[in-house]
């Protein structure tokens, strides 16, 4: 399990690999048109298929601490 933060240095959605994206969303930056406020984009890794998910706007799981299992939607519900 990892989580990271996404950086505001990438410069369009077209130059990101789909490795990169959001394995539910399928975008690297979720639409934050609802939260008019900063917001800060917390990723997670699947343990089991290790694809990244947006926390909290993917799934309903907000933090990931360390020594925690995390399960990705596509694969908890396999």
């Amino acid at each position: 399990m990892r989580t990271v933060t996404e950086s505001d240095t990438c410069s369009s959605e077209e130059d990101i690999t789909d490795s990169e994206k959001c394995i539910v969303c399928k975008k690297f930056s979720p639409d934050l048109s609802k939260r008019p406020y900063i917001v800060f984009v917390k990723w997670g890794q699947c343990d089991k298929c290790s694809g990244w998910v947006h926390l909290s706007f993917c799934t309903t799981i907000r933090v990931i601490r360390r020594g925690d299992n995390f399960l990705c939607p596509q694969c908890s519900t396999n």
